[in-house]
């Protein structure tokens, strides 16, 4: 997808919701702790729901295949924000260095696994447009199971043993449950697989527990991939 693309979808899904009425000063600080009831009441409502995660916000609207990501910035706020030292360890895998934007840190890692042939394991996140002073990613929107008797009968020829020699051979599946990797093993295949943890090890990816991973288009994917590191 491109940026104008996402951007397009974007401007859809905030043409179905009313607006905020005053920029943000994003550099200032983004944060729950600051911003909740700013952004429940804009964008909550039956046709929006809204998210918050460890580093960013999420917004899926009831109507749309994508939802939108921003991330949060906590930079000015160390003292005020109790889990702020979470929030400088963001890596931009392509452009180096660290910071705080877990969504851009996602979008690089997305990036990098095309350029390796692995972004079948990924959803897509990418930066889409600035909106009252907030930046927006989209992601496709993805589904929490799928319970197909294939999947399930394909599941059930696979042993503990598989995914245990993963989680005990790549630091990235050390996180993963044995359910999501017996779900990578059922749609991708082992040397596929074998290939999507060197990749996340190389990149020293980390923090995949059951929240950040799906299904889109009914095979397993990882939604939220930006990892988790400390930061301050």
């Amino acid at each position: 997808m491109t940026t104008n693309e996402a951007r397009t979808i974007a401007e859809m899904i905030l043409g179905t919701i009313d607006g905020l009425e005053d920029d943000i000063d994003y550099q200032k600080g983004f944060h729950r702790d600051y911003y909740e009831r700013v952004i429940e009441d804009t964008f909550g409502s039956l046709h929006c729901s809204v998210y918050w995660g460890a580093t960013k916000c999420v917004l899926v609207p009831a109507e749309f295949d994508y939802v939108i990501k921003i991330p949060f910035n906590c930079q000015g706020w160390e003292t005020n924000i109790e889990d702020a030292p979470r929030f400088c360890g963001a890596r931009y895998v392509l452009t180096g260095g660290e910071g705080e934007d877990y969504c851009r840190a996602e979008a690089e890692v997305y990036e990098a696994a095309k350029a390796e042939g692995l972004e079948q394991f990924f959803a897509e996140t990418i930066f889409a447009m600035e909106y009252k002073g907030l930046p927006l990613y989209i992601q496709p929107k993805c589904e929490d199971d799928d319970n197909s008797k294939e999947r399930t009968s394909k599941i059930k020829t696979l042993e503990s043993d598989d995914a245990a020699d993963f989680s005990q051979s790549y630091f990235s599946a050390a996180s993963m449950s044995e359910e999501m990797i017996f779900n990578f093993l059922v749609d991708y295949g082992e040397e596929k697989v074998e290939q999507l943890f060197c990749f996340l090890d190389d990149i020293e990816a980390s923090d995949f527990h059951d929240g950040n991973w799906a299904f889109l288009n009914k095979k397993a994917v990882l939604i939220d991939y930006a990892s988790y590191h400390e930061g301050w």
